[in-house]
């Protein structure tokens, strides 16, 4: 509380704009959360995202994680005592993601079970960025 209320003295009203911080140490800590699609798919023009909450356990969800490391996973998350046929389900294998001068690039590898394969390298421009969502913007 001593620490606030000095903050306050020293500070006043300042407020800080991070959509001003465009580093690309401040995008990586803002990406590295678990997601979920909210819409769009990742070869359209846009793709959006919220991260998981609590609530995400009774339904069967997509969830998308961008690790510290670079990895890119997924993982199909199902209710306890639900289960599911595998055919079609989506898999990423040696997925990867970078950010480099405020352009976030995919690479992923992977397909959907006894379908299809695919291996994309798909550059974005993050578009819109909050506590819980993330709004990609494919570039051309």
């Amino acid at each position: 509380m001593k620490t606030a209320l000095i903050f306050l003295i020293f500070f006043g009203s300042y407020q800080l704009d991070l959509t001003k911080v465009e580093t690309d140490l401040s995008w990586n800590s803002c990406l590295e959360k678990e997601w979920k699609s909210s819409g769009g798919w990742f070869t359209e023009d846009q793709i959006s995202f919220r991260t998981t909450q609590a609530k995400d356990t009774l339904h069967m969800i997509d969830v998308f994680i961008f690790h510290k490391d670079g990895r890119f996973t997924h993982e199909f998350r199902v209710p306890h005592g639900q289960g599911v046929c595998g055919n079609g389900l989506l898999y990423l294998e040696g997925s990867k993601w970078s950010m480099k001068d405020n352009i976030l690039t995919l690479h992923m590898k992977g397909g959907h079970l006894a379908m299809d394969e695919f291996d994309y390298k798909i550059k974005y421009s993050i578009t819109k960025m909050g506590k819980n969502e993330l709004t990609l913007t494919k570039l051309k």
